[in-house]
């Protein structure tokens, strides 16, 4: 196989034939375009070798390798150099004369010591020395002094201005006093003035209202008098009865009907009122009322009269923790059943009626707080609530189960609530519907049996025939 032949002093061929895509694929064709590249790199091979050795001889050359003469970088022509000399000129800059020249750095004033003398010493020339040159014009800043001091003696100061507190003079120092001072504007309490006096007489008022005594006047001596008077409101401590009397309590009025016993009405101190006494009164106390008595409590009146709240819907008779013995009536409790006065009316479902209905408890018992001994038929309101929760309800879901926080009375007529004691109570007339819902079920499916056997029957008569 045969290699391409390199000439001795190749030239760079910047016409290297471009291919064309209808050019053929043959080796003679590649083999120019290879051959010419090839001749253009051992070209370029060749510039970068010479210019190496170029660079080489130049920088070895360290004594004055740009031929810089001293006129130029503005150093006296009898200026001896160093070693250190070298150094600074050395280094690039792009300031002082030098570097105008594009050659070599301007000194500083640093470096001048260095270029006219080793060591940082000044070298003669032209027979002269250091000394006979005279500084230039120029200012420093404190801050460019390194030792300058923190505080200077004044030398202009009198020793007793430099004492440490400040002069006090005499009165008899003072010169060119006034004889007398006007004093500046100001008030005085009367506090200040020591003769004030405690009392000043009346000039313009006259003698008879100087008197002693007020004046006082007859019935004629007053005009214009009305012909009537109107009473200023007033009241009475008592009315006028069969007897009477009064207690540091207030006012006592008894026997006003007439006869034995009668009522009596006191009137106690504060908001209380009492009517009646001992074990026969009506008292009220702050948001109270009070009824007592050892016998009966009569309310009569004519026919059609009504012991009733003057709000409807407003009060409560008994309460859940203190109850009405018994109630007695000719006739059952009258409740409100208005389609009017009712919202979110719903049909009951047979199906959760029948459970919760067959999921009571019909017990017989006897009550604790009772002398008669007698059983009870009725429901236990904690098996209504198991009942319930095992059903998913909650007491809005049935108002016939009722549980009430217990409370006390106190003495002054509050009531407090006893912490986790429930009272439990059930509306008996909320169980008559879901029983009535229940019985229409069970009618219905007793109909549905009677189809069945009827239906049944027949069929019996059939296969027996």
């Amino acid at each position: 196989m045969a290699n391409f032949e390199v000439p001795e002093k190749p030239e760079f061929n910047n016409q290297i034939r471009k291919l064309e895509a209808s050019d053929p694929a043959h080796a003679d064709l590649f083999n120019a375009i290879i051959e010419a590249l090839l001749n253009n790199e051992l070209f370029l091979k060749n510039v970068q070798d010479a210019l190496v050795e170029s660079l080489k001889g130049h920088l070895k050359n360290e004594t004055n390798p740009h031929k810089v003469t001293k006129e130029q970088v503005g150093v006296p022509e009898n200026a001896v150099f160093t070693d250190t000399t070298y150094e600074v000129f050395k280094a690039p800059n792009t300031s002082g004369i030098g570097a105008k020249a594009g050659l070599v750095p301007a000194p500083t004033v640093a470096d001048i010591p260095k270029v006219l003398g080793g060591g940082g010493t000044w070298v003669a020339a032209n027979g002269h020395s250091h000394d006979d040159y005279a500084s230039s014009s120029h200012t420093h800043s404190k801050s460019q002094i390194t030792d300058f001091p923190s505080s200077l003696p004044a030398s202009d100061v009198y020793a007793w201005a430099k004492a440490a507190s400040k002069p006090s003079y005499a009165w008899s120092e003072i010169t060119g006093k006034p004889v007398s001072f006007t004093p500046s504007d100001h008030l005085h309490s009367k506090s200040q003035i020591t003769d004030f006096p405690s009392s000043l007489p009346a000039s313009d008022v006259y003698a008879w209202a100087k008197a002693a005594s007020k004046p006082s006047y007859a019935w004629s001596e007053i005009t214009d008098k009305p012909s009537a008077y109107t009473p200023s409101s007033h009241a009475h401590d008592y009315l006028p009865a069969s007897g009477y009397g009064t207690t540091s309590s207030g006012v006592q009025m008894y026997n006003l009907l007439g006869g034995s016993g009668g009522i009596q009405l006191l009137s106690t101190s504060g908001s209380a009122i009492t009517i009646g006494s001992g074990s026969n009164e009506v008292s009220v106390t702050g948001n109270h009322a009070t009824l007592t008595s050892n016998g009966h409590i009569y309310c009569n009146g004519s026919s059609g009269s009504s012991f009733m709240c003057q709000t409807s819907n407003y009060m409560n008779l008994g309460h859940s923790s203190y109850k009405w013995k018994a109630v007695y009536a000719t006739t059952g409790t009258i409740q409100t059943s208005d389609r009017n006065a009712k919202n979110n009316i719903e049909d009951l479902n047979e199906d959760f009626v029948s459970k919760f209905m067959l999921g009571l408890k019909p017990v017989r018992y006897k009550l604790n707080e009772s002398d008669s001994d007698r059983y009870h038929w009725g429901l236990i309101s904690q098996d209504i609530e198991e009942t319930m929760i095992e059903l998913g309800m909650d007491s809005k879901d049935f108002a016939g189960f009722i549980k009430s926080p217990k409370t006390k009375l106190n003495d002054d007529g509050t009531e407090e609530t006893v912490e986790g004691k429930y009272t439990y109570s059930l509306r008996y007339d909320e169980f008559i519907a879901p029983m009535i819902k229940l019985m229409q079920h069970q009618q219905n499916q007793i109909e549905e049996l009677k189809k069945d056997t009827e239906s049944l029957k027949e069929e019996l008569l059939k296969l027996r025939a």
